[in-house]
């Protein structure tokens, strides 16, 4: 008889309490610092002020909307970027959204969800039952419920039941889904050629291809664009370290001469890979200069829904 691995907990790891990413006697010191420092007027202050009327300013989405979250590259991001697109449009357009974990091979979507709030059912269950369910309150087994407002459908925890999952059933899957939301997120599986990636891209009435700074990943990210022409494409450079602003720069300016929406660039953050690693995510405690990034990633999103 075989017996699975017993998950880790994450008091585990993270013995003492997380707050706003940071163990919990540093936090409100921090906060209470951070909140003072927001009194002053600076120039991120009035640039983080035009992009919350920016964003609310935005009339939502008309009808249905997919947003494709894609990359050549495994490891870039994807999850996180999935993540915090639709929180924000969750968040600040009040928009209903589910963020869908469609890799292939142990996505961990579903994880960022607080432990307390993950649901025992995955997407496959859904896809068993979906035609026995008629109401938002019959979803409610197979969603974990977001303080950010985002539902999340994790993928199964067996790797062979995930990619033995074809393109059409997803589609069934996404069509059920708009049904009840506005927007589906779908997080996909690394790669651009493989059909459920190309499935995506066809349906998706946006797409967001992540990359990071580093040479090899964007030249295989640019590779791709050969492949990926779509007229609502927007390029995220995931977690830019401060040593690749050079990088970055030459990247940013590169990618302009592409026919793409927007380039936003998300900072590396520990504090953000705490706070998503603790299911603890805050957007306001964060430093202002990942903040201003998450919101232009959400801007670029709400001003692309149709």
């Amino acid at each position: 008889m075989s017996f699975a691995a017993r998950p880790l907990k994450r008091r585990e790891l993270y013995p003492r309490a997380v707050v706003d990413g940071r163990p919990l006697p540093d936090g409100a010191p921090a906060r209470w610092g951070r909140r003072a420092g927001r009194l002053l007027t600076s120039a991120g202050e009035r640039e983080e002020a035009e992009l919350e009327r920016a964003i609310r300013s935005q009339p939502g989405a008309g009808r249905p909307n997919t947003l494709a979250v894609i990359s050549p590259k495994g490891g870039v991001g994807k999850t996180t970027v999935s993540f915090l697109v639709g929180s924000l449009l969750a968040t600040h357009l009040q928009t209903w959204t589910i963020a869908v974990d469609t890799n292939p091979d142990y996505g961990t979507l579903g994880d960022l969800a607080p432990e307390g709030l993950r649901p025992t059912r995955s997407l496959a269950d859904l896809l068993d039952d979906m035609d026995h369910i008629r109401t938002a309150a019959h979803l409610r087994p197979y969603i974990a419920r977001l303080p950010t407002g985002l539902h999340v459908l994790r993928a199964p925890c067996d790797a062979e039941l995930t990619a033995s999952l074809s393109a059409q059933r997803y589609g069934e899957l996404l069509a059920f889904l708009s049904t009840f939301y506005e927007l589906v997120v779908l997080d996909c599986g690394t790669g651009v050629g493989r059909p459920l990636a190309r499935f995506a891209v066809e349906r998706a009435d946006q797409v967001m291809l992540v990359s990071t700074a580093e040479l090899l990943t964007a030249n295989v990210v640019l590779s791709a664009l050969n492949q990926l022409r779509h007229d609502r494409t927007t390029l995220v450079l995931n977690r830019a370290h401060p040593a690749l602003r050079d990088n970055v720069h030459a990247l940013e300016n590169r990618f302009r001469r592409e026919r793409l929406h927007r380039s936003i660039t998300v900072p590396d953050d520990p504090q953000l890979a705490t706070m998503l690693d603790t299911g603890t995510y805050a957007l306001e405690a964060l430093a202002r200069p990942t903040r201003l990034a998450i919101k232009r990633l959400g801007l670029a999103a709400a001003d692309q829904l149709v």
